[in-house]
């Protein structure tokens, strides 16, 4: 899977984008070897300041495209880290509730053809 890293407002480090790539890493394995030459992901890093009263929230966004399917999340944290990995984990969380509706559709299509060949008279 190819990650595209896009800064504002703070400086893009080795530790952040090895992290950043340790995680996304964990999603490769939802993907699956088929789609995964064919997937990319934008993971945007933004600190956001300027318009709160105390402390610094950071916020990850994550941009997985596969073929053509889009999936996006969003987390908003007190650190740059703990907003990967929330941001991550909704991005796994979305990309199971997908895989898991695909097995259903495919078996609902598949009653539906039963029912019909039972109807069928020979």
């Amino acid at each position: 899977m190819k990650i595209h890293t896009t800064t504002r407002g703070l400086e893009l480090t080795n530790e952040i984008s090895s992290y950043a790539e340790k995680r996304l890493s964990q999603v490769d394995k939802l993907i699956g070897e088929a789609d995964l030459p064919h997937t990319s992901c934008d993971l945007f890093l933004v600190k956001e300041t300027s318009h709160h009263q105390q402390g610094e929230i950071f916020s990850a966004e994550m941009i997985l495209k596969m073929g053509k399917t889009t999936v996006f999340s969003k987390a908003s944290e007190s650190s740059i880290l703990a907003s990967i990995d929330v941001a991550k984990d909704e991005l796994v969380r979305s990309l199971k509730h997908q895989k898991k509706r695909r097995f259903v559709l495919v078996r609902k299509g598949a009653l539906k053809v039963k029912e019909i060949l039972k109807g069928l008279r020979f």
